[in-house]
């Protein structure tokens, strides 16, 4: 757990030497800009925007969702019903049926 703490420290420590020894706005670009040069700056950038937040996104919001339908579905009485959108409610089967 120190180590942890130590870990993020240390972190937070270098974005605030960034910070002071390039004061620009705009996130991580400026730092990956003025040190690695702008197609590297740019990839970052696409690939933070199209890819890494919103699959991070995606997995915050299915482990809430997850949390949030156990009360209603209790595990020892019965699995919430994960075929909800499928093709198998298009060939005839219910909407909350559960594959066995």
């Amino acid at each position: 757990m120190l180590y942890i703490f130590f870990e993020y420290s240390t972190g937070a420590l270098c974005y605030a030497e960034l910070g002071t020894m390039i004061p620009k706005s705009g996130g991580e670009y400026p730092y990956l800009m003025d040190t690695y040069g702008a197609p590297i700056a740019f990839l970052f950038s696409w690939v933070s925007i199209i890819l890494t937040r919103p699959s991070s996104i995606s997995i915050i919001a299915l482990t809430f969702a997850d949390y949030a339908v156990q009360p209603f579905f209790p595990a020892d009485e019965c699995e919430p019903p994960w075929n909800v959108g499928t093709d198998d409610n298009l060939k005839g089967g219910g909407q909350f049926q559960h594959k066995s």
